[in-house]
């Protein structure tokens, strides 16, 4: 069945850590008609497998860092984090594929780092919790270094995203695809609390026309204009290549300055609609 949904979100930790310093409207708008609505959809979708991918801030890499390492032991568990407000639980994982994965991309030359003992932090566990991804459905976790520099191109996480989504479309699993992080932020910086929505609206609005390729067409001047953070978008990058073409559905977006991220959440085999703003309109 291949891939059979795909979904760009935010992973801001406040989102779990301290939702209640967020207005009233804007947890209503990325809680209710944002994850959730992400979550009936992705469910809705019954998928055998959810293949994850999302940075690390971390957690894991410190001496070495992998420009992009797929988890192929037989579980995972998260969040290392004690504060983020969610129990940290084992997580089941499908090896199998995971190790078809990995293959597909060192055949194709893409020189991909893999680990049994991968752990998660916030960037893989707010989507997991907020999307209610069913306890029991197992998930690839794909890390991409969206964090030191030098950080693989937008290009090269673009053909990483061709293999994975040619790899999967052979495959008799139902797979949903998450992309994790972002949008604009400048984190433990000076700057922090700055947002740019501004470019933030600019990559959701091509996304609602159809405009895939702007995620690995970004000029590097946009990320001066919204904060080292919006390097995540390369995760957003590696899915919007794997997915099926068409256009995205936004379900929620907001510069949330609680949480100091533009945050967004999205349907990437949608309508092409920008729910978020009708929601605003009719509020």
């Amino acid at each position: 069945m291949s891939v059979v949904g795909s979904f760009a979100v935010s992973h801001a930790p406040g989102m779990l850590a301290w939702p209640e310093r967020a207005e009233p409207g804007e947890r209503q708008r990325l809680f209710v008609d944002g994850y959730e609505q992400a979550g009936a959809r992705l469910r809705e979708l019954s998928p055998d497998v959810v293949v994850l991918v999302t940075g690390e801030h971390f957690a894991n890499f410190f001496s070495v860092v992998p420009a992009f390492c797929i988890h192929v032991g037989e579980h995972t568990e998260g969040p290392i984090e004690p504060w983020l407000g969610v129990p940290r639980r084992r997580i089941p994982t499908h090896a199998a594929l995971a190790d078809r994965l990995l293959r597909a991309a060192l055949d194709s030359g893409r020189d991909v780092a893999f680990s049994h003992e991968l752990l998660l932090d916030h960037g893989s566990m707010v989507p997991l919790h907020l999307m209610g991804v069913p306890a029991e459905t197992p998930i690839v976790p794909v890390i991409v270094n969206t964090l030191i520099d030098p950080l693989p191109s937008l290009d090269s996480c673009r053909r990483l995203g061709e293999v994975l989504g040619a790899e999967l479309a052979a495959s008799d699993l139902r797979v949903a695809l998450i992309a994790a992080g972002g949008l604009s932020h400048w984190p433990g910086m000076a700057e922090a609390g700055k947002m740019s929505p501004e470019w933030d609206n600019a990559v959701l609005d091509a996304l609602v026309a159809g405009q895939r390729h702007a995620l690995w067409a970004l000029p590097s001047a946009g990320y001066a204009d919204a904060g080292p953070g919006a390097e995540e978008i390369r995760a957003w990058a590696v899915v919007g290549a794997a997915a099926p073409e068409g256009r995205a559905d936004v379900l929620a977006y907001a510069a949330v300055d609680a949480w100091v991220t533009g945050c967004a959440v999205v349907d990437l085999q949608g309508t092409g609609r920008r729910h978020d703003q009708v929601a605003v309109e009719t509020a």
